[in-house]
């Protein structure tokens, strides 16, 4: 739901429906789960859309900490973290 907002233009209410996807990742499959960064990493997005650029940068700089932890410097999701911030 979430990304069909984002499409309409709907950033505000996309937020929201962000945080509540990233609480219930982080509750179910642990905060490192790769799905728990890429909510993490949608979340991001939206914040940069709605001009929250510190938030954003934030949310990015931990996801791409995470990756490199997790995958390491040269896996793909990794190099795509590197490129959102």
């Amino acid at each position: 739901l979430a990304t069909v907002l984002q499409e309409q233009g709907k950033w505000q209410e996309a937020e929201e429906m962000q945080r509540q996807a990233l609480a219930g990742m982080r509750r179910v499959v642990g905060q490192d789960h790769p799905d728990t960064l890429r909510s993490m990493d949608h979340l991001a997005t939206v914040l940069r859309e709605l001009g929250k650029w510190q938030e954003a940068e934030e949310t990015h700089s931990e996801v791409l900490k995470a990756r490199r932890r997790l995958l390491g410097e040269e896996h793909p999701h990794t190099l795509s973290s590197m490129n959102n911030l």
